[in-house]
């Protein structure tokens, strides 16, 4: 079986930027690229906390976890 981008990210660090953090979630636009306006979206209100280490974002995986079960209730 091969080996996708998905799975490198589910093995690699807890933290994870925007863009895989959209691979992560399956968010994709129409052109197949990582859709991380649901993750702005969902940040201003709170639902995912951005942390910052360095000058950038990332997102916990187990924040994203925990919004897709709040999703499944």
């Amino acid at each position: 079986m091969e080996k996708t981008q998905n799975d490198d990210i589910r093995e690699s660090s807890p933290w994870l930027t925007l863009e895989e953090a959209a691979i992560y979630l399956r968010l994709f636009d129409k052109d197949g690229n990582p859709n991380v306006s649901y993750l702005y979206k969902h940040a201003s209100s709170r639902l995912i906390k951005p942390y910052k280490l360095g000058k950038f974002n990332r997102d916990r995986r187990e924040d994203l976890d925990a919004l897709l079960l709040k999703g499944e209730r």
